[in-house]
């Protein structure tokens, strides 16, 4: 669904944090 996507590209940015 849309929220999953929206959960996939929040992480992705939380890892480009790490």
């Amino acid at each position: 669904g849309a929220k999953e996507r929206n959960n996939a590209e929040a992480v992705r940015e939380r890892l480009e944090e790490i």
